[in-house]
């Protein structure tokens, strides 16, 4: 409960703000839309992030493709959905590896996917926490 409502006042301050900095400029919004829009326009992720995310998911994309084939491979979440935020947000990814490249055991897979994406990122702390593998680019 604490967190919400912490999260819910951040919110509410982040929002004043804005309305303040609508207030100096003398351009209000017109409509509920264009406000949250002129809001988070403040608050995503900037064109030096988006392009890190850029860089860092056609590295990922060719290491599974050389070492296990790839079927799809899709940006997903807040940076997939447009509703990022700077400084906040991670990138999500869903991979689908072609059965063949599939074990028995899910978390076994997982394990080798995270090798392989340790070989090609050796200074980066990768592990898996299922049902996923992270990796902490620029953390």
């Amino acid at each position: 409960m604490i967190h919400a409502l912490t999260g819910w006042a951040i919110f509410v301050i982040l929002l004043s703000i804005m309305y303040l900095r609508c207030l100096k400029r003398g351009k209000m919004p017109r409509t509920i839309e264009q406000g949250f829009q002129d809001f988070h326009n403040t608050i995503k992720a900037s064109a030096a992030e988006t392009e890190a995310t850029v860089s860092h998911r056609a590295s990922i994309k060719a290491c599974l493709e050389k070492n296990f084939g790839l079927k799809r491979f899709t940006r997903i979440g807040s940076f997939g959905n447009g509703t990022n935020i700077s400084r906040y947000s991670d990138v999500d990814y869903l991979a689908c590896l072609p059965t063949t490249s599939l074990k028995l055991s899910s978390t076994y897979t997982l394990s080798l996917v995270k090798d392989a994406l340790v070989t090609r990122f050796p200074h980066t702390d990768i592990k898996v926490s299922t049902p996923a593998v992270v990796c902490p680019f620029g953390q």
